[in-house]
């Protein structure tokens, strides 16, 4: 029957690429966020704390702004996205990166200082956005700010699930250098873990996750 189909057609096409979508961007959230306190040895710290997320939405948000003004193919507008959040969670993560240092060694408090910092320079930066959008844009941003899954499709999910799964496997084959760093980074050393690697293969791990899942 026509109604039978109807409801079948919107499970599959409307309802399970949503909750898939949800499922994918929980979990990765979650083992970003469980990396970051473990990297920081401080349970409040998150992808949102250190700068992460808002610099990858302050970079979709730019793309959000000005894509009505670009002549982007239909073949890749739904790359763009997440591309550009990639690109401000990575550019967010060298920044951090280089701030933190100090006497070449990767500085906790120094990165968690430098997050905050950045947190707040990229929400000016979406202020000024909100400032300079259409009101076509600034529906489009607010919208996209406040979070939704209700363009989730088929499409995002192919886009989403293979750079997530891969980022957080990579997150996940960190867990004991994790453990031992909890042992404080002297400890880890010696017991033969390369700290400032684990820093900033951790820190280049969550970048992409916490990118991907943003956008």
């Amino acid at each position: 029957p026509f109604e039978d189909y109807y409801l079948l057609s919107i499970v599959n096409n409307i309802r399970i690429p949503r909750a898939i979508l949800a499922v994918l961007i929980g979990w990765a959230l979650a083992i970003s966020g469980a990396s970051l306190q473990g990297l920081c040895r401080n349970p409040l710290a998150d992808p949102g704390l250190l700068g992460i997320s808002s610099g990858a939405a302050a970079a979709a948000v730019i793309g959000i702004v000005f894509m009505t003004h670009w002549s982007v193919p239909e073949g890749i507008r739904p790359y763009v996205l997440p591309v550009l959040a990639f690109v401000g969670a990575a550019l967010t993560a060298f920044v951090i990166d280089k701030m933190a240092q100090v006497n070449g060694k990767l500085q906790i408090v120094t990165l968690l200082l430098a997050g905050i910092a950045l947190n707040a320079l990229f929400a000016a930066v979406i202020g000024l956005m909100s400032y300079l959008a259409d009101d076509q844009s600034l529906r489009l941003m607010t919208y996209w700010l406040m979070g939704s899954l209700g363009s989730g499709s088929w499409q995002n999910v192919m886009i989403v699930a293979p750079v997530l799964m891969l980022s957080t496997w990579g997150i996940y084959r960190k867990r004991n250098e994790l453990n031992l760093l909890l042992l404080g980074e002297a400890n880890a050393k010696y017991i033969g873990v390369k700290v400032e690697r684990v820093k900033k293969d951790l820190l280049w791990l969550n970048a992409l996750t916490v990118g991907v899942a943003v956008s």
